[in-house]
């Protein structure tokens, strides 16, 4: 394990020799006694590590002495004014001090400004508040925001949730450009602010008509999906930027791999910090060395070590406002997010299609019981999963007749997308739960790519009692252990599994107590940090009835006899 410490002599760090070059740039001194590296005590120092070297530990005076809380008095800030929020909505201190510098900087002739908040310390209404006052102060009429797929839904409700200003909202959703192009041309008439939102995909082959439109601001939520200079999305963005008058840039994990991450990024908010220029900027920050390809024996230009980390540092955060869960004193301790994603068209229909098939089902029933609806909602939810069973009558001679067979893969591409996110954050775990044993499966596939057979642990109905103990203990206590899978009837009740502080269901029971009891394998004594639990759900299906009901805390049980049609997703009757 990688680790600093206070000592007599300045800030003693214990790392991987690849980091080497870094080190000794930073003005490290090697002592061979004790085999550490000795550097100066100071901020700029341990910025510069955590940057460099990612997964490092702070002990609890370095912690104390340079990752002070950030929480600050919910006072107005002369000059700037209360955020134009809803009536009754209450900013947290770190997201009125985030929305005043930004504003100060814009009020100063900045054009970028980035929100790097850890997930569930609310970028999204401080962002949504900064482009309000713009507007408000008629600086701005039109506002892109360019984020991934399953984050696009949420915008419209972050929107409705948070503003106190008019506006309208158009999602370029639609699988079909044309599509996309009508909705575009309509937004530009409607009230308000005119908020358009894109994914990043759509985003670079819309890219000369999102210019031809003209935005004056724009905002990439998750924003280290730009961090590749070179790539398509990021040129976009780059180009659209260009444009725009007012930027912002929303990410909890503004560097995953290295401190050359940052470029793309700033390229995109703010020209004038690191310049135009990937490859200049790369020599100024990076040492660069030759490595060979053993296949063909060609060498080629490859980053050894970081230099020049202070500038770095200081001028990454000139613009910008970081805070983490931990630092945030003022948040409450458990924190849920929503993630969205769409069915594929055959998946669709076959959905529409037991929906039709499950009310008129139930409609022919003399008397419809709570667990006559739960079993049609099972079957709709194993399709959310990404499976569908076929039935037996007709199709006698289908070796899957009976069977659950694979039909979307529109939630687990979503999961696969989010794992990649959360386990880019060095030492950080995670526990997943999903309820079918097929989604078991299907997670397993998808975390063995990502850690290998043993960089997870899992609990479900096959796995001896005798063993399951020493699974939640590996869980804890190994460090290369990074998620816990758990099938949540097997595993959620009576484990601890605080070494995780972000919780993902990929499915959920439809009990509300065993879904409360599941939360709390993560928030329980030992806990040391805030809890996240982020849903996955798929559109317009009955997974937002269930969390739905779950956030009321209901069990579904208790109202799905009188509301089956609608909680299937058919009329009321």
């Amino acid at each position: 394990m990688m680790r600093a410490y206070k000592a007599p002599d300045g800030l003693r760090a214990c790392v991987e020799y690849k980091y080497k070059e870094t080190v000794k740039a930073m003005g490290g001194q090697w002592d061979p006694f004790h085999k550490e590296w000795v550097l100066p005590y100071s901020l700029d120092t341990w910025q510069g590590l955590l940057l460099a070297v990612p997964g490092i530990e702070g002990d609890a005076a370095v912690k104390k002495d340079f990752e002070m809380p950030v929480a600050v008095e919910k006072k107005i800030i002369s000059g700037i004014g209360p955020m134009p929020l809803k009536t009754g909505i209450t900013p947290f201190g770190h997201q009125y001090a985030a929305y005043a510098e930004a504003l100060n900087l814009f009020h100063q002739g900045r054009c970028g400004y980035g929100f790097f908040f850890e997930m569930g310390c609310g970028k999204s209404l401080t962002a949504v508040a900064v482009a309000g006052q713009l507007y408000l102060e008629k600086q701005i009429r039109t506002l892109l925001i360019v984020a991934p797929l399953s984050v696009i839904p949420v915008w419209p409700r972050e929107f409705g949730d948070y503003a106190g200003y008019p506006y309208s909202v158009t999602v370029l959703d639609d699988s079909s450009r044309k599509k996309k192009l009508e909705k575009l041309k309509a937004a530009k008439g409607k009230p308000g602010l005119c908020v358009v939102a894109i994914n990043y995909e759509s985003c670079w082959r819309l890219e000369t008509e999102l210019l031809a439109f003209g935005f004056d601001m724009i905002i990439a939520d998750e924003g280290q999906r730009i961090k590749d200079p070179l790539s398509k999305q990021s040129k976009a963005l780059h180009h659209l930027g260009d444009q725009a008058r007012y930027k912002l840039d929303l990410t909890g994990t503004p560097v995953s791999n290295s401190p050359l991450d940052y470029f793309s990024q700033y390229r995109f908010m703010d020209r004038e910090i690191f310049g135009d220029s990937w490859y200049a900027f790369r020599g100024n920050y990076a040492f660069m060395g030759q490595g060979t390809n053993h296949a063909t024996g060609k060498t080629y230009s490859q980053v050894i070590g970081y230099r020049n980390l202070g500038d770095l540092v200081t001028k990454a955060h000139s613009i910008a406002y970081r805070v983490t869960k931990e630092q945030a004193l003022d948040l409450p301790d458990q924190l849920d997010e929503t993630l969205y994603c769409h069915f594929e068209a055959p998946a669709a229909r076959a959905y529409r299609d037991l929906v039709k098939d499950s009310i008129a089902e139930l409609d022919n029933l003399p008397a419809v019981t709570a667990q006559h609806v739960i079993t049609q909602l099972l079957r709709l939810s194993q399709i959310c999963g990404g499976f569908v069973k076929l039935d037996t009558e007709g199709y006698e001679n289908d070796p899957n007749a009976g069977k659950l067979i694979p039909i979307s893969k529109a939630k687990i591409k979503l999961f696969e997308e989010l794992l990649g996110d959360l386990l880019s954050v060095e030492g950080k775990k995670v526990v997943v739960f999903a309820r079918f044993t097929a989604e078991i499966k299907l997670l397993r596939e998808v975390l063995e790519k990502q850690l290998g057979a043993d960089g997870y642990r899992m609990i479900d109905g096959s796995v001896p009692k005798d063993v399951r103990g020493e699974y939640v203990e590996d869980f804890q206590k190994n460090p290369a252990i990074r998620v816990f899978l758990a099938q949540i009837q097997t595993a959620g009740l009576g484990i601890t599994l605080t070494a995780a502080d972000t919780t993902v269901y990929y499915s959920t029971d439809y009990s509300y107590a065993a879904y409360e009891q599941s939360r709390a394998r993560t928030h329980r004594i030992g806990q040391k940090n805030n809890c996240t639990y982020i849903h996955l759900v798929v559109k317009d299906t009955v997974d937002e009835k269930i969390l739905e009901a779950l956030s009321q805390k209901k069990s579904i049980a208790d109202l799905c006899v009188d509301n089956y049609q609608k909680l299937l997703g058919g009329t009321k009757k």
